[in-house]
């Protein structure tokens, strides 16, 4: 399992979800990272992921890359980190932390018994 910084690929998802292709560049994304173990500190894979996710690959790269960007998500992760967030995929439903993927089906339990 390629261990790659992820920095560029976290800084592309805020630019996706600005455009509103979120899910389009996070779950290929994920798939690339987890499943394909591929680099995601490539700015080649990042900038065809956000291609393939409809956005104009060029121009999205440079805004993941730009200081804005890279601000936005230091300040959101010190505020994640202030939250008690230590690892991901991290889910909150109002103030109830979950953190890995084996929780899903408690936050789905936890969001139906709320709804009842």
């Amino acid at each position: 399992m390629s261990r790659s910084d992820t920095t560029l690929a976290l800084q592309a998802a805020l630019v996706a979800r600005e455009e509103g292709r979120f899910a389009e560049f996070h779950h290929p994304a994920y798939r690339a990272r987890w499943a394909e173990a591929k680099d995601l500190s490539q700015r080649s894979l990042v900038q065809r992921l956000l291609a393939e996710a409809g956005l104009d690959g060029a121009a999205a790269l440079a805004r993941a890359e730009s200081k804005q960007i890279a601000d936005r998500l230091e300040r959101q992760t010190d505020e994640a980190i202030a939250r008690g967030v230590f690892g991901v995929p991290t889910l909150f439903v109002g103030d109830e932390m979950f953190w890995g993927n084996d929780r899903f089906e408690l936050v789905r339990h936890y969001l139906t018994r709320s709804a009842g």
